[in-house]
């Protein structure tokens, strides 16, 4: 472990493995993000639909600062498909298993929740890899 000789280089050790932290946290995140949306696809094929597979489009991750990322799924796309639902549609539909007007989707719903789940257990996996709680 690197030991500060001023609170200025204090910060920067933090900082540095604050950022390591965080590029390990975002890559795990999108990994937690595809295996959820596998899951959904793997439950089960649809005998009234063809799947296109552009869910498996929508995990992203996008870095704010050296201090945060975002991880989301994209819903900016439309199918082209069916009614053409939104992007946004199709989310909610294949996460919340129902959605009004629509069939409901063949899949694991509920991904979303799991993958959230995932990537703060994961977030502090990475945390505790270059700082521990203090006791005392």
């Amino acid at each position: 472990m690197a030991m500060a000789s001023s609170d200025a280089e204090l910060e920067r050790l933090i900082q540095r493995d604050i950022e390591r932290a965080l590029k390990i946290s975002e890559r795990k995140a999108l990994e937690d993000m595809f295996e959820a949306v596998g899951r959904f696809y793997a439950s089960g094929d649809p005998k009234k639909y063809q799947r296109t597979g552009a869910l498996m489009n929508t995990p992203k991750t996008r870095n704010i600062n050296n201090n945060s990322f975002e991880a989301y799924l994209d819903d900016s796309g439309h199918y082209t498909t069916g009614k053409r639902p939104s992007m946004g549609q199709v989310l909610e539909l294949t996460n919340e298993g129902s959605l009004p007007g629509f069939r409901p989707a063949v899949g694991a719903s509920g991904y979303w929740s799991i993958a959230t789940k995932k990537i703060q257990a994961d977030f502090e996996i990475a945390m505790s890899q270059f700082f521990t709680k203090g006791g005392g």
